[in-house]
């Protein structure tokens, strides 16, 4: 018999969730993630951070993003950031 994982993928972030933080992480499955607000995956959100495409500030392991660099390019998308 073969194990199926219960794990759901992590819930899509909103600007809502994030505006009162001055961090976030640059993805992660139990809290607002910069992968989740913009809508990419894990693997795509560490490749454009390597890259520096995105502003990121690391604390020991952990990849963060700051949140006014999330705001700002959120404003610079052709739709204004109004993702539902």
């Amino acid at each position: 018999m073969t194990r199926r994982s219960t794990t759901a993928a992590p819930k899509p972030t909103t600007i809502a969730e994030v505006l009162d933080l001055a961090t976030i992480p640059l993805y992660s499955q139990t809290e607002p993630n910069w992968a989740g607000l913009i809508g990419c995956s894990r693997t795509s959100a560490y490749r454009l951070a390597h890259r520096g495409e995105i502003p990121v500030v690391r604390v020991g392991t952990h990849v963060r993003v700051k949140v006014p660099a999330v705001l700002a390019q959120l404003a610079q998308q052709p739709n204004g950031g109004d993702a539902a």
